[in-house]
């Protein structure tokens, strides 16, 4: 049975937090290399899409504004879409 995805940012019916971070980490040629960017740890980035199949995983709001200050977006906009 596939659980359902429950993070802080989740919504019915909305894209959860963890795709437009994927989408984000599509500009750059590696994962790791987005978690170098990112000041973030290469294995938490693993673990998001690790986890993707059992449940949407939601990044804490801390690695949210690191990705979003790098990124140039809004907070907002990562975390509600």
């Amino acid at each position: 049975m596939k659980k359902e995805p429950k993070g802080v940012f989740y919504e019915a019916g909305k894209e959860p937090v963890i795709e437009r971070v994927f989408r984000l980490i599509e500009r750059y040629p590696s994962r790791s290399a987005a978690a170098r960017a990112w000041g973030i740890n290469i294995n938490t980035l693993k673990n998001y899409y690790r986890r993707q199949e059992e449940i949407q995983p939601t990044p804490r709001p801390s690695q949210l504004k690191k990705i979003a200050d790098v990124e140039d977006v809004s907070l907002e906009w990562l975390t509600t879409g």
